[in-house]
C-alpha cells in the first residue's frame, strides 16, 4: 500500500492525489530525485520521458529531461548556447558538419544546397572556404577547371596544379610562370614566343616568324638594338646578310662594287681587297682580320711575350688572346671563353667580341656569340663564325655580383654555327653533352693588370662538369693564384664523375689537375695544354688543357675553362674567380 496523499491505497500512476506525484513505483512527495527510470523529472513532476515533458527550465537532452548545460546534450541534440537543441548549420562540433538539414560525418555527397564542400566539410559557399583540390569557380567549389585556378596554381589541360614547364598539357604551354593557351603575348621573360608557343629564348623561329633581338616575331625591319636588318631577319651586327644585301659596316646594304688587283681578292665582308684566303705567312707572322700577313706584337723573333715583357698598347688599342694589338671598339667588348668536345677532342678557347654580337637572354645569360674558330685551330682573334645555343638548353646559369662575370652551359640539342662570309647556317650537335662559356661583362678599356704581388683568387661560380655521354660530376675544389710579380697564374682542380658505358664503359674517377707558372699573354689571358693530372681509376693517359681570362681594369674576375680526355672519354667544365 502507498500514500497517494489523502488515504493508504494500492500503489497505480492514476492512484497519486497532487501534490503527490508517480515515481514509477509509488506516490511520492515530488522532487527531482525521486523519478525512478524510466520516469524522468519533468521540473513538476516524474513523467514518462518525452521532448515534450519538460518544464522550463529542465531541457530534453536526448533522453531525459534535465538542467540545461552544454554537456548534457545527448546526439542529435546539440547545446545552442541556451538548451539541447534540434542541430542547426552552426551547431556542430567537428568533425561533424552541417549538411543543410543536420549534422553528419563530412563526404563530398552529404551536402545539401545551399551547402556546398570545401575539401573537408560543408560549409556556406564562399570564395575563401574551398580547400585543395576544390577551387571557386565564383559561385561556389567545384573541381578545378582552366578558369578556376588562383595563383600560384596553374591550370596544365586537366587540373589545378602548381606550375612547372613540364606541367604543361597539350595544348597549353609554358609562358615562363603558368601553363596558359599559346599566343604571341603570352609569353613572360625569359621565355619567347617561336611562332608556335612560348619556348626558352633561342633565335630559332618558326615559320614565318623571324627573330627581332628578343622573340620570334612577324618579318618586318623594324630590329631591336643592336639587332640589325640583314635583307630577311633582325641579327646581331655585322651577323651574315642574305644575298644581295652585304654588310657595309653599320647594317645590310645594297652591294658596293669593289674591283681587286690580282692577287688580291675581295674579304669575306666585301669592304677590303687582300691577300687570297690559303696564303702563307712566314712564321711569326699571322694573318690578320683582312688576311694580311703581319706581325703580332705579342711576339718578338718567334717567342711569346708576356704582359709583363709585352710594350703597352698603342692609343685606342689592346692585345687580344694571341697577343696582337687590335682596336678597342667604341661600343666596348666582351671575352668570351668556351670549353667543349665538339670535334671529340678537349678544347678550351677565348674570343674577343664587340660588345653588341653578344646575345644575351633577358637574364643576361649568352645565347650566342662570334668565334675565330670551334675547333681550337684559330691563329687570329679574326672570328669566322657566329655560335648560337639552338635548341640546346641554356643551364647552370650565374653571374657575379662583384665582377659582373657569368658562366653557364649550353647542354644537349643542336647548337648553330653560322659563317661569318657565306651565311651558310650549319647545326652542331652537342649530342648528350654541353659547351660550357664564361663571359666578362662590357669593357671600354683595355684590360690592365698589377704589376706585383700574389693573389689568391676565391671561387665565385661554376658550371657542372659534363661528359659526352651527358653524365654530371661534381667540382669538388677549384683554386687560383695570380703572381702579379711575375706574370703567372697556378691553377688547381678536382672534379668527380660517374661510371658510364658510353661512348666507351669507363668506370667512375677523380681526376686532380693543376698547373703552376702559367704565363700571362698580353691580352690578359692564359692556357696550358700540358696541366700535371693524376686519376687513379682511369686508363691510360689522361691529358688536358686549362686556358682563362682576366677581366678588368686591375684583374678583379677571372674565368676558366678546361677540358681532359682519357681515351675516348672527354670532361669539360667552367669556373670564375674573384678576388
Amino acid at each position: 500500500m502507498t500514500w497517494n496523499g489523502y488515504v493508504c491505497a494500492a500503489p497505480t500512476v492514476s492512484s497519486c492525489v497532487a501534490p503527490m506525484v508517480w515515481d514509477g513505483y509509488a506516490c511520492v512527495t515530488p522532487t527531482s530525485t525521486a523519478c525512478v527510470a524510466p520516469m524522468v523529472w519533468n521540473g513538476t513532476a516524474c513523467v514518462a520521458p518525452t521532448v515534450s515533458s519538460c518544464v522550463a527550465p529542465m531541457v530534453w537532452d536526448g533522453y531525459a529531461c534535465v538542467t540545461p548545460t552544454s554537456t548534457t546534450c545527448v546526439a542529435p541534440m546539440v547545446w545552442n548556447g541556451t538548451t539541447c537543441a534540434a542541430p542547426t548549420a552552426g551547431s556542430c562540433v567537428a568533425p561533424m558538419t552541417w549538411d543543410g538539414y543536420t549534422c553528419v560525418a563530412p563526404t563530398v555527397s552529404s551536402c545539401v544546397a545551399p551547402m556546398v564542400w570545401d575539401g573537408y566539410a560543408c560549409v556556406t559557399p564562399t570564395s575563401t572556404t574551398c580547400v585543395a583540390p576544390m577551387v571557386w569557380n565564383g559561385t561556389t567549389c567545384a573541381a578545378p577547371t582552366a578558369g578556376s585556378c588562383v595563383a600560384p596554381m596553374t591550370w596544365d589541360g586537366y587540373a589545378c596544379v602548381a606550375p612547372t614547364v613540364s606541367s604543361c598539357v597539350a595544348p597549353m604551354v609554358w609562358d615562363g610562370y603558368a601553363c596558359v593557351t599559346p599566343t604571341s603575348t603570352t609569353c613572360v621573360a625569359p621565355m619567347v614566343w617561336d611562332g608556335v608557343a612560348c619556348v626558352v629564348q633561342t633565335t630559332t623561329c618558326a615559320e614565318p616568324t623571324v627573330w627581332n633581338g628578343l622573340a620570334c616575331v612577324a618579318p618586318t625591319t623594324t630590329c631591336i638594338a643592336p639587332q640589325e636588318w640583314n635583307g630577311t631577319t633582325c641579327v646581331d651586327p655585322a651577323s651574315s646578310c642574305v644575298a644581295p644585301m652585304v654588310w657595309n659596316g653599320t647594317a645590310c646594304a645594297a652591294p658596293t662594287v669593289i674591283t681587286c688587283v690580282a692577287p688580291e681578292v675581295l674579304n669575306a665582308e666585301g669592304t677590303a681587297c687582300v691577300a687570297p684566303s690559303g696564303s702563307a705567312c712566314t712564321p711569326p707572322q699571322v694573318p690578320d682580320a683582312n688576311g694580311v700577313c703581319v706581325t703580332a706584337q705579342g711576339m718578338k723573333a718567334g717567342n711569346q711575350l708576356t704582359y709583363a715583357t709585352a710594350p703597352p698598347p698603342s692609343a685606342g688599342m689592346m692585345y687580344d688572346a694571341f697577343g696582337m694589338q687590335v682596336k678597342i671598339p667604341s661600343a666596348g667588348y666582351r671575352n668570351i671563353g668556351y670549353a667543349h668536345s665538339l670535334t671529340g677532342g678537349a678544347s678550351t678557347e677565348i674570343t674577343l667580341n664587340h660588345a653588341g654580337s653578344v646575345a644575351t637572354a633577358p637574364s643576361g645569360a649568352v645565347v650566342s656569340f662570334r668565334a675565330p674558330s670551334f675547333d681550337g685551330t684559330a691563329l687570329t682573334s679574326a672570328n669566322q663564325f657566329n655560335i648560337g645555343v639552338g635548341t640546346a638548353t641554356l643551364m647552370d646559369f650565374g653571374t657575379d655580383p662583384v665582377t659582373g662575370m657569368s658562366w653557364g652551359r649550353w647542354q644537349g640539342g643542336q647548337m648553330s654555327l653560322t659563317s661569318l662570309s657565306t651565311g651558310q647556317v650549319t647545326p652542331i650537335a652537342n649530342g648528350a653533352g654541353s659547351t660550357h662559356w664564361f663571359a666578362s661583362p662590357t669593357q671600354t678599356q683595355a684590360i690592365t693588370l698589377p704589376l706585383t704581388g700574389v693573389i689568391p683568387y676565391t671561387l665565385a661560380g661554376k658550371t657542372t662538369p659534363t661528359d659526352a655521354s651527358g653524365a654530371l660530376g661534381t667540382l669538388n675544389s677549384a683554386t687560383f693564384t695570380a703572381n702579379f710579380t711575375n706574370a703567372t697564374v697556378d691553377i688547381g682542380l678536382n672534379l668527380s664523375m660517374p661510371a658510364v658505358t658510353k661512348p666507351t664503359a669507363s668506370p667512375s674517377i677523380t681526376i686532380n689537375a693543376s698547373a703552376f707558372g702559367i704565363p700571362i699573354m698580353p691580352g690578359a689571358n692564359f692556357t696550358t695544354t700540358n696541366p700535371t693530372i693524376s686519376c687513379p681509376a682511369c686508363t691510360g693517359v689522361t691529358t688536358g688543357t686549362i686556358a682563362g681570362q682576366f677581366s678588368g681594369p686591375g684583374g678583379p674576375g677571372v674565368g676558366v675553362g678546361y677540358g681532359f680526355k682519357n681515351g675516348a672519354r672527354v670532361i669539360n667544365g667552367a669556373a670564375v674567380f674573384r678576388k
